[in-house]
């Protein structure tokens, strides 16, 4: 994630200064990244449901 990511922050600004749509985050198998997708400034994260609900709310 650590190339990712300043281009989902990056994406996740714009898409929001430039509408008045929410914006979600969603990966599949990704549960390792769930802390990474909160930390691009989406509105909501997605989860797919292989995601282990345990992990939820644990930094």
């Amino acid at each position: 994630m650590d190339y990712v990511s300043p281009h989902m922050k990056q994406m996740v600004a714009d898409i929001k200064a430039k509408t008045d749509v929410q914006v979600v985050v969603f990966g599949t198998l990704a549960s390792y990244l769930l802390n990474d997708m909160q930390a691009t400034g989406a509105d909501e994260v997605g989860i797919d449901w292989k995601t282990d609900l345990m992990l939820l709310g644990k930094k």
